[in-house]
């Protein structure tokens, strides 16, 4: 028995390398043909995975093949995620590949995250994108984490997730809404193609942007209303970001 369980165990570890190494090589693919990489040619390669004919040259297809045979349940959080276009503008398909997962939790009960890329960091907090599976399905939203542990961080970040629910609560079109909350970070909503107001001044019309900001002025109009301020109201505060919607017509 100690033979056969020591033999079971270098062939795990053995595996383990193997695949380590697998992964390593398929990021590194990935990463060279991201720019080559949209929403029609991950459906592609999803469907040519899906009949079983998949083309050697699609490199991408070879890459979520080996994730299936490697990991079906990470395989699935790819294919299933309905806003495809930001989980490649948020890498977080490469956490998903790499299998780089951390365990938060919520007070809505435990979650398991993939980590993608970093979108922005202030006084109290680092902002990553993050996919994490619900029970309505995977969900992308921006993952807020305490920057530092000095104690004034720590009691404004405290604030900060006492707060988010309720501005939530007030159902305002013009403030984020907070889809998790835990002990020391936050996840709030996000969508396609985020950016704040100072980075907008040179990616919109003058006109655009001054409509944006009277919408953001609602925002800060709802606070007020409900006996609230928001303490640091600032243009790297202030963000905006597409959301794809369906009308009645069915027209995106």
């Amino acid at each position: 028995y100690k033979k056969v369980l020591k033999i079971k165990n270098q062939t795990n570890k053995e595996t383990k390398e193997i695949n380590k190494e697998a992964i390593k090589q398929d990021l590194i693919t990935l990463r060279r043909i991201r720019d080559t990489i949209n929403v029609k040619t991950l459906n592609e390669a999803l469907a040519s995975i899906e009949s079983g004919k998949i083309d050697q040259t699609n490199k991408l297809a070879i890459i979520l093949n080996n994730l299936k045979k490697r990991n079906p349940e990470n395989f699935n959080l790819i294919a299933k995620i309905d806003n495809k276009e930001l989980l490649l503008e948020s890498h977080c398909i490469d956490s998903i590949i790499e299998n780089k997962q951390i365990d938060l939790k919520s007070t809505n009960g435990k979650l398991t995250g993939y980590i993608g890329r970093q979108k922005g960091k202030g006084g109290y907090g680092i902002i990553n994108y993050i996919i994490y599976n619900t029970d309505n399905g995977p969900k992308i939203g921006m993952y807020k984490k305490a920057r530092a542990q000095k104690e004034y961080i720590k009691i404004g970040f405290e604030e900060e997730i006492q707060g988010a629910p309720i501005t939530s609560s007030w159902n305002n079109p013009n403030i984020i809404k907070v889809l998790e909350t835990g002990k020391d970070f936050i996840i709030y909503d996000t969508g396609h193609n985020s950016f704040n107001m100072n980075e907008a001044f040179t990616k919109l019309s003058a006109q655009k942007w001054l409509k944006l900001y009277q919408e953001q002025l609602n925002g800060v109009e709802a606070f007020w209303e409900n006996g609230c301020f928001h303490g640091d109201l600032k243009g790297d505060n202030l963000v905006i970001y597409d959301v794809n919607t369906i009308d009645k017509n069915g027209n995106k």
